[in-house]
């Protein structure tokens, strides 16, 4: 089963994902075995494989929460590059001869 919760309310994405995690066990040792979080942002294939992979321990079912996993398919904003003044082609070309 596969949740993506996403959204600007972050107390209600909490209870949640709290929910869901109270779903694994209601013995809290046993939960916290079963429950791995990985950051979104520095997340390869292979430990999301690993992770979701892995049998749960004396409990029905295992989480794997991914933190801002959403964030990483929004387009990046391109950041700030020095202009190169070889390279300036920001100024129109008005069809006049080349400046020297």
């Amino acid at each position: 089963m596969l949740y993506l919760l996403r959204g600007a309310d972050q107390v209600a994405l909490r209870e949640a994902l709290a929910e869901l995690c109270q779903r694994v066990s209601s013995d809290p040792a046993l939960r916290e075995l079963n429950v791995t979080r990985l950051d979104g942002a520095q997340l390869s294939l292979g430990d999301l494989s690993s992770a979701a992979d892995t049998w749960p321990f004396l409990a029905e079912r295992r989480v794997v929460v991914v933190d801002g996993l959403s964030r990483s398919f929004e387009p990046r904003t391109r950041r700030a590059v020095q202009p190169n003044p070889a390279e300036d082609f920001s100024a129109a070309d008005d069809g006049g001869p080349p400046a020297e």
